[in-house]
């Protein structure tokens, strides 16, 4: 990978590799593929590319973040019982009664008002699958296939046909579809899908970060709301620089925390820029034992969550992978009511409005507390100092 680069030098060099050159659309972040022939230790052996070296990263695998988990309910900072509650809404949908985790983020009513719409959330995952009768009419045209440079207008939704499942699970969480008599419904089951698949293998690794570089870039390209990113490294990538070229574009990133039980940066939940979110167990509001804390996590959300799967299914997922768009879905609900709110200002309201857990205020456990969706979008927010 190069970074910081530009459209001549990246060319240079690939021609000079004998490499094949990908490069995003400004021309500052480019990677180079490989001949057949070629390995990275030959690159670093030769001394005609040495003066290339610096410039240069690995294109490393990124883990999809989910496991399972095992449940424990708890009291708030201040010692008050954290009772869940069903969301004072009625739904056809004949599996609802299964996503308890809703029970655990204060819904409330709602959906009375707002469930999402006039929002776009960009999930950059492993696709998504596109004949589910969840996702019926609700995954636009501008989703992309961020491996293979292909968008869905122009090659059709096959592009983004998810093979692992990761991605479909995401995508469930945030916007299932509500009222169609199917399954379950998600946060914001009136938002759109901007769908950005990038490759990865069975185990749900993507094989290349600069597919994820390259899908944020297009999200950013997209005008996208809010973006979810529910993958972690410990390698501080290029993906960095676009999550402050969405900052500076007033797109909201969400990311997971992490599944190590640790407070090693993990990112990009860990970049300043990007709301981190931890897990709380299934059962209550605890930190969840697998999830990770400290940088890596602003507030908590269910990490345990019944929701779609591949083949038109439903399963049982876990994982901070999932707490991630419980959160990225109550910042649709809340960009719906206040469309042009900008990150610092959504960051603080998410934190402003958590139920506060572990001692008073933010503490490395559990940062600012768990979700709760009805404060955020309609009880009146404190400041954070």
């Amino acid at each position: 990978m190069l970074s910081d680069t530009t459209k001549e030098r990246a060319e240079r060099i690939a021609n000079e590799t004998g490499a094949r050159l990908r490069m995003t659309k400004d021309g500052t972040f480019a990677v180079l593929y490989l001949p057949e022939n070629v390995s990275v230790e030959d690159i670093y052996a030769n001394e005609e590319y040495q003066d290339f070296l610096p410039d240069m990263d690995l294109d490393y695998h990124v883990r999809a973040a989910e496991v399972s988990t095992d449940p424990e309910p708890f009291k708030d900072a201040n010692g008050n019982i954290l009772a869940p509650a069903r969301a004072d809404y009625e739904v056809t949908d004949p599996d609802y009664n299964l996503q308890s985790y809703l029970d655990y983020i204060d819904l409330r009513d709602i959906w009375n008002t707002t469930r999402g719409q006039g929002v776009s959330v960009a999930v950059i995952d492993t696709g998504i699958d596109t004949d589910h009768p969840e996702f019926e009419g609700r995954i636009s045209e501008k989703s992309f296939n961020a491996s293979t440079d292909k968008v869905v207008k122009d090659y059709g939704f096959d592009v983004i046909e998810d093979e692992q499942g990761h991605g479909t699970a995401v995508a469930g969480v945030i916007s299932a579809g509500m009222n169609n008599d199917e399954g379950i419904t998600g946060i914001a089951p009136d938002a759109e899908l901007i769908v950005i698949k990038c490759d990865c293998d069975a185990s749900g690794e993507f094989l290349r970060s600069s597919d994820l570089v390259f899908g944020l870039a297009y999200a950013i390209e997209c005008d996208a709301d809010v973006v979810n990113m529910s993958f972690g490294t410990e390698a501080d990538t290029q993906l960095g620089k676009y999550v402050n070229l969405a900052y500076d574009s007033d797109i909201i990133c969400v990311a997971a925390a992490g599944n190590k039980s640790s407070s090693m940066p993990h990112y990009p939940a860990a970049y300043e820029n990007v709301i981190g979110v931890g897990a709380i167990s299934s059962e209550g509001y605890t930190l969840a034992d697998y999830s990770n804390y400290g940088d890596n996590s602003d507030v908590l959300a269910p990490g345990t969550t019944y929701t779609t799967a591949v083949n038109g299914g439903y399963s049982i997922e876990s994982g901070t992978s999932l707490a991630s768009p419980v959160v990225a879905g109550a910042v649709a609900l809340y960009l719906s009511q206040n469309k042009y709110t900008e990150f610092p200002v959504m960051s603080e309201m998410l934190k402003a409005s958590s139920i506060d857990l572990g001692v008073l205020g933010e503490d490395i456990k559990h940062g600012f507390g768990a979700l709760d969706v009805y404060a955020l979008v309609w009880e009146e927010k404190g400041t954070i100092t």
